[in-house]
């Protein structure tokens, strides 16, 4: 099959590093690439944080944005009011609003990553939904809520890691002399970063070699959902010169400079170095769309993670394979900024206190739950879903099929 002959997609989204979604599509872009009958097809633009990607896999992305370009051509061509004849790969946000259309154009088949947590999902947002061939959500909470509010299009498809990345090692003892605690994902009201440092200072009082190394950085604080009333944490840190300042936000919170590490957004080539030097990693989330990424890639490298137990990160908030938050107290709908949060939780301090310390006092528990945590997420690697993904979507590609230009 040649490859005007294959069934075309476009991602609406930048191929990068510094997002779920961004990852999402440069590792399906990357499985997909030598794929007999799909073709992915190249959109204008790439992301600046492709940088962060090995040689290798900036290689693949050309060729395949190389392979796709006659394709791409013959599909352009298609006359004005008729569906380009390709599937669109929609990354979806709160909602289940788009990233803007690549091509300004309506193509004949749509599908859509959904990533949705507020609860209330309202009539605007079904339709949106609807106007999707299939919505792939990431975990069974998300799954239920769609379903339930009446969208029938809906079709689990897990998130992924890179398996090739993470996975158990031995440390190379970067912070000698410090128990590590590990917090990743970007600074929002939701990721619950206030009650990872309520904790770490209230820990470090007891264990003064607690060390907080953490990746909150994002290059979006527009879309920071700040900490309401009632917050264990004051303010927000500033954003100057491309970062935030986390070091004297830390600092005002409780968490000296001696006792925090910002690593910044670092390329996926030395991040797995740097989460193999935790004892645990801290996963307080109010709510998750599905497992986040950040605590997919610590399990996978055997570090035992606390993880709240809540919406999407039930399936994986389970004692043999983690040290579960169980207690959880409603969240107002005000302070989350949605309509709707049924089904979100905030851990209690002193539960988050009581789960590290089981981590710091019986190693031997903590490295057979992580060790259990990388066995049960070894599913979850990219390259097994890239076939998975390839399955689920044949059905309507092969609708799209494009025939070599004449």
């Amino acid at each position: 099959m040649t490859n005007a002959g294959k069934a075309g997609i476009m991602f609406d989204c930048h191929a990068g590093t510094t997002s779920g979604v961004e990852l999402t599509t440069l590792h399906l872009t990357l499985g997909l690439h030598k794929h007999t009958s799909i073709q992915v097809l190249p959109k204008v633009g790439v992301s600046p944080w492709v940088r962060f990607c090995t040689e290798h896999e900036v290689t693949c992305l050309r060729a395949s944005m190389l392979d796709g370009l006659g394709q791409l051509d013959a599909i352009i061509r298609t006359p004005e009011g008729t569906p380009l004849p390709a599937t669109l790969v929609r990354m979806l946000g709160g909602d289940l609003h788009a990233l803007p259309n690549p091509m300004d154009r309506t193509f004949a088949r749509s599908i859509g990553f959904s990533c949705v947590t507020n609860t209330a999902c309202d009539a605007a947002t079904i339709a949106r939904g609807r106007s999707h061939d299939v919505l792939l959500t990431g975990s069974t909470w998300q799954t239920e809520l769609l379903r339930s509010a009446g969208l029938d299009n809906v079709a689990p498809f897990p998130p992924g890691y890179d398996g090739r990345r993470f996975r158990p090692g031995a440390k190379q003892n970067l912070f000698p002399g410090r128990f590590v605690i590990f917090s990743g994902g970007r600074l929002d009201f939701r990721k619950g970063q206030d009650l990872v440092i309520a904790a770490v200072r209230e820990f470090r009082k007891r264990h003064p070699e607690t060390l907080l190394v953490h990746g909150w950085q994002h290059p979006w604080p527009e879309c920071i959902v700040p900490f309401g009333a009632g917050a264990l944490v004051e303010g927000l840190p500033r954003y100057v010169g491309g970062q935030l300042l986390f070091a004297p936000w830390l600092a005002t919170n409780g968490v000296p400079a001696d006792s925090a590490v910002d690593i910044g957004m670092v390329a996926n080539t030395i991040l797995p170095d740097i989460v193999r030097e935790a004892h645990v990693g801290l996963f307080p989330s109010r709510a998750e769309a599905e497992p986040s990424t950040a605590m997919l890639e610590c399990m996978a490298s055997g570090v035992p993670c606390i993880v709240a137990r809540n919406t999407g990160h039930l399936e994986l908030a389970r004692e043999q394979i983690a040290y579960p938050l169980v207690e959880q107290s409603s969240v107002a709908p005000p302070l989350a900024r949605v309509r709707g949060t049924e089904g979100w939780g905030t851990a209690g301090v002193d539960d988050i206190i009581a789960q590290l310390e089981q981590v710091f006092t019986n190693t031997s528990d903590a490295r057979r739950r992580g060790v259990a945590a990388a066995r049960e997420v070894a599913s979850y690697s990219w390259h097994r879903h890239t076939a998975h993904f390839a399955e689920l979507l044949q059905p309507i590609l092969e609708t799209t099929v494009v025939q070599a230009a004449a």
